[in-house]
């Protein structure tokens, strides 16, 4: 019996379906994610909605950016309540402020992915949330899986919180705030310490 490849990747891999308008943002997804996941690619919420509401779609996830035109992430994540589609989803976005966190969390979102990306950080949080290993891409216990994403996202917020922080204190030092998004990794260091 012959057994296809298309079968033997379905069959290892999750699929995450990236919706991002950002042509250059999934594939910089792509290229991170592409190694574990089985990746699907559309540029806006509406062609989003209409592959997961086909029977047999087979997605397992998604990465949803947030700032879209036409149909933003949030609007793509009320229509799947609304048609009581359910799957983990991360928000991608720039912009992880409170009101975003709190709007989110409405939906129950699974976590936030952060632009510009950090390989490492992307590819952790991805595997966390559906518990596959980053080093062999063995899966985990529910509970632990629960955990894992439970602590990544108090850490995820203080370090956001951190962030938020030094751009007030160099806006009010009258330095230079781009200095900030340069330094975008500072905070995590900083939680490190």
């Amino acid at each position: 019996m012959q057994i296809t490849r298309r079968f033997l990747w379905r069959v290892c891999f999750k699929r995450l379906l990236l919706v991002d308008d950002s042509e250059i943002d999934r594939r910089i997804l792509r290229n991170i994610l592409s190694k574990r996941f089985e990746i699907i690619e559309v540029g806006n919420g509406y062609a989003a909605l209409e592959l997961l509401m086909k029977k047999g779609s087979g997605i397992d996830g998604m990465l949803l950016d947030i700032s879209m035109p036409v149909l933003d992430g949030f609007d793509v994540l009320r229509v799947m309540t609304e048609n009581n589609i359910k799957l983990p989803v991360a928000l991608v976005t720039a912009e992880a402020t409170a009101e975003n966190v709190k709007h989110a969390s409405q939906f129950g979102i699974s976590d936030f992915i952060s632009k510009p990306f950090d390989s490492q950080t992307v590819l952790d949080k991805i595997c966390r949330i559906f518990g596959v290993s980053v080093e062999a891409g063995q899966e985990k216990e529910p509970e632990e899986k629960a955990a894992v994403v439970s602590e990544t996202y108090v850490v995820d917020s203080y370090i956001s919180k951190l962030k938020a922080i030094y751009d007030i204190f160099l806006k009010n030092s009258g330095l230079d705030p781009s200095h900030c998004e340069r330094e975008d990794n500072l905070p995590q260091r900083l939680a490190e310490l």
